[in-house]
């Protein structure tokens, strides 16, 4: 195993963690939100609504998106002055990335969210608007096809990466690598709105098992790349092919969604990622024993 070893060394101090959370991630949220910031200020629009703004929807979803652009390029640069580490140890603890993995697992990700799309509409075809314009989906496509996976890749770097790599060498122990990145991967979706408009107890389940998915997936494959890929593709294909008026990911997407059902999504999403798992399990041979394996050179 390569992966959480990489905190086993001497340059795990808590108070880099700390520099690198406080003046990476929040700094880089902070300052990277400075541009919606502008606008918003300019038009006194409130919430994410791009149109009070004066601008497109797609150029909206690029600025929500450019705070993790620069989170992610300051956290990384951080990361390789203060603990040594190249972009490649926080993946997998190695120096190559394992491409064919995250590639495997967006496009069967991507297969689950088709059939998803389907089950609800052939449930109730009333309750979808198809709204497709293809001179904005066209835009919208190549937008949300650069800039979502880099917002994807800087959750899971830092998360199920970075943090848990931290976890592990302070703990020893993998269940801690695996939950509290979870838990907290969950609970900084709280701001989303669509919790503000169905309750936390009925949407924050879904960021959980989310959370708990990805970080376990890791672990057992020794990095992140399967996480990355099926995160990406998770978001992709909602800012493309699905959205509503209480989403994050406001964009033209092909669908909107005019009621959400929590919890049938969250039953939907508990299947599909069993399944999801059961293929991957095969595919990659895991061995869930490593869980209760202490984390040691």
């Amino acid at each position: 195993m390569n992966f959480l070893e990489q905190s086993l060394d001497q340059k795990n101090q808590a108070w880099k963690y700390i520099l690198v959370i406080i003046v990476g991630f929040v700094g880089g949220q902070i300052l990277g939100s400075l541009p919606i910031l502008h606008y918003a200020g300019q038009s006194g629009a409130h919430g994410m609504d791009f149109e009070s703004m004066g601008i497109s929807s797609v150029y909206g979803l690029v600025l929500m998106i450019l705070p993790f652009v620069v989170s992610l390029l300051l956290c990384w640069f951080m990361i390789k002055s203060l603990h040594k580490r190249e972009f490649t140890q926080i993946v997998n603890g190695t120096q190559k990335i394992r491409w064919s993995r995250i590639v495997y697992a967006a496009g069967l990700w991507s297969v689950f969210m088709v059939f998803y799309l389907i089950f609800e509409y052939a449930i109730d075809p009333a309750n979808f608007v198809l709204q497709l314009d293809w001179e904005s989906f066209l835009t919208l496509l190549v937008a949300v096809v650069v800039f979502i996976p880099i917002q994807t890749t800087c959750e899971e770097f830092l998360m199920r990466g970075y943090f848990a790599q931290g976890l592990a060498g302070v703990s020893k122990n993998r269940w801690v690598a695996l939950v509290v990145p979870g838990v907290i991967f969950a609970l900084l979706h709280s701001f989303n709105p669509e919790v503000e408009a169905y309750g936390f107890w009925l949407v924050m389940p879904q960021y959980l098992t989310f959370g708990l998915a990805f970080g376990l997936m890791s672990i057992l494959d020794d990095g992140i790349e399967l996480a990355i890929g099926a995160h990406a593709a998770n978001n992709v294909f909602l800012s493309l092919f699905l959205t509503n008026q209480d989403s994050v990911l406001q964009t033209d997407a092909v669908f909107e969604q005019l009621q959400i059902n929590p919890h049938r999504d969250m039953i939907s999403l508990i299947v599909l990622m069993a399944v999801f798992f059961a293929i991957l399990k095969k595919k990659y041979d895991w061995d869930f024993s490593i869980l209760i394996k202490k984390v040691e050179i």
